[in-house]
């Protein structure tokens, strides 16, 4: 009741959905429903999603002794690449240094698009290693030992680190996507018209 107050006042789309609407026997319905979910609220936005008993499919990711099954896995993964905290995420994982280039976070965001929390964070620590691979390189071609005091700063994270973190890295959901399209296009229902 609360929620549903909250997006009467804000005056937003209110989805008011169960653990059980979302959750299918059949293999990969569980993501579509999430998917199409989140495609509709942005559809009808603003859009607020209330995920009632959301405890009940949201865990940590794991389960006790690594016992949670695969289809519980997919679903909270797709749970995680749906909303729009990527950009909370980058702004935590890469903040903005005081007095130096703006990150560009809506760009980050915009390309992230299927990327889980770990990709996420896979992401950020690619692009934060790029200074310090450039001052490694340097060291490396100055063949001299350098003091202590004297070693250069580890620059700032730039946008050119970002894109070369961008193309380092892809979306660990996309890694088996192959052997789903094969299973879908050898056991999969399709319309023949």
């Amino acid at each position: 009741m609360l929620a549903k107050a909250v997006a009467t006042e804000c005056k937003t789309t209110f989805f008011n959905i169960s653990a059980s609407s979302v959750v299918s026997k059949w293999r990969g319905d569980s993501e579509k429903l999430i998917k199409v979910l989140f495609d509709l609220a942005r559809h009808h936005a603003p859009s607020t999603i209330f995920l009632d008993e959301i405890d009940a499919i949201i865990s940590q990711r794991g389960g006790e002794g690594r016992s949670e099954h695969e289809a519980s896995r997919r679903l909270k993964t797709e749970l995680l690449i749906q909303p729009e905290a990527r950009k909370a995420m980058f702004e935590e994982l890469l903040p903005q240094q005081h007095g130096e280039e703006a990150l560009p976070y809506d760009i980050l965001v915009e390309r992230s698009e299927g990327y889980s929390g770990s990709d996420i964070r896979l992401l950020c620590k690619e692009a934060a290693m790029q200074p310090l691979r450039r001052l490694m390189a340097v060291l490396e071609d100055n063949q001299e030992v350098v003091p202590e005091d004297e070693l250069p700063n580890v620059g700032p994270v730039t946008s050119d680190d970002i894109e070369t973190a961008l193309r380092n890295t892809r979306p660990s959901a996309h890694l088996h996507a192959h052997r789903y399209e094969k299973f879908n296009a050898d056991y999969g229902s399709q319309i023949l018209r």
